[in-house]
């Protein structure tokens, strides 16, 4: 009786070298097998066909591949084309860590500020055109224009760190991320972070608070930005949204009036709602758009008695 044994072996070898002749190790298995009784399998490996991880940086440095970045026109989202081609025999897993930066070969253009850790794949030899994610860092300067050149950098600022180390494995719309980045980069105002869902951006907005030193705000901000001929992008709020919160003593009818900073009456609310003794909240929105800078507040009347005041700044 033959005792049948099953063995598994790998083969490494060199792709390059001639000393290893696959059909004659093919045949010699071959006949082991029917002398011997013994099966095996055989599981040779090419290097060539294996994936190498490495940082888009450290690839172009090494002459992995040959690259061409440009914008798309846009200052935030997927605005940076990548054209890359696999200079070698290998699969390259391009890693672009949180903290590159795109720089524009026009220095009054705005950089591009990667946030979140992405992945290119290039299979050997390959030509592909991607897109990176990115969000503009210095929202004074110029929109990058359709097709200008970047070259890569790196964003070492300790505050855009302490945000990336947040963002890692969250998901947030695009709007929310760069108005993040402006809050540290042009000391924006934490409450121009604003969602349909805000308990999902709350935590975001705390962190914020942290890394700037800002006070969170009861209301949100939500901005349009406008990007003129010349790429200057203007900040506009909008409207001001939040909630009103207060404890009434007592059985009333009230309305809402806003104020501007030298106790103008700007907005009278006809409409009076009733209240009852306990906690009041409800919800405060107001459209503010052409409106001046500065102070505001909007007040709970009883009849002519304010009787509860909340700040908000535009």
């Amino acid at each position: 009786m033959i005792r049948v044994v099953t063995v598994t072996t790998t083969l490494r070898y060199l792709v390059k070298s001639n000393k290893f002749n696959f059909m004659k190790a093919t045949t010699a298995l071959g006949m082991g097998m029917i002398l011997g009784g013994i099966s095996l399998s055989l599981n040779i490996r090419n290097p060539k066909l294996e994936s190498v991880e490495i940082k888009l940086a450290d690839a172009i440095s090494q002459k992995n591949v040959k690259t061409e970045f440009a914008s798309n026109g846009s200052y935030h989202g997927n605005c940076v084309k990548l054209n890359l081609e696999n200079l070698g025999n290998q699969s390259l897993k391009l890693i672009v860590p949180a903290g590159t930066m795109f720089n524009p070969s026009d220095d009054g253009m705005q950089n591009i500020l990667v946030t979140q850790e992405q992945i290119l794949v290039l299979n050997p030899s390959e030509k592909k055109t991607g897109w990176v994610k990115g969000f503009c860092c210095e929202a004074t300067d110029r929109c990058p224009s359709k097709e200008i050149t970047f070259v890569l950098s790196d964003n070492k600022n300790p505050k855009m760190q302490k945000l990336f180390s947040f963002l890692k494995g969250k998901q947030f719309g695009d709007d929310v991320i760069q108005e993040s980045v402006w809050c540290i980069s042009n000391n924006h105002e934490v409450s121009n972070l604003y969602a349909e869902n805000m308990a999902g951006i709350k935590p975001l907005r705390a962190e914020l608070c942290k890394i700037t030193g800002q006070k969170d705000s009861w209301y949100s901000t939500p901005q349009k930005h406008s990007v003129d001929a010349e790429g200057n992008i203007s900040h506009e709020v909008t409207r001001v949204t939040g909630l009103i919160k207060f404890k009434a003593l007592k059985t009333a009818k009230v309305h809402n009036e806003i104020y501007d900073a030298t106790g103008k009456m700007l907005v009278k609310n006809p409409n009076e709602f009733s209240i009852k003794p306990g906690n009041i909240e409800y919800e405060f929105e107001i459209r503010v758009g052409g409106w001046k800078k500065g102070n505001y507040s909007v007040k709970v009347f009883e009849n002519d008695k304010v009787i509860h005041k909340q700040e908000f700044k535009i």
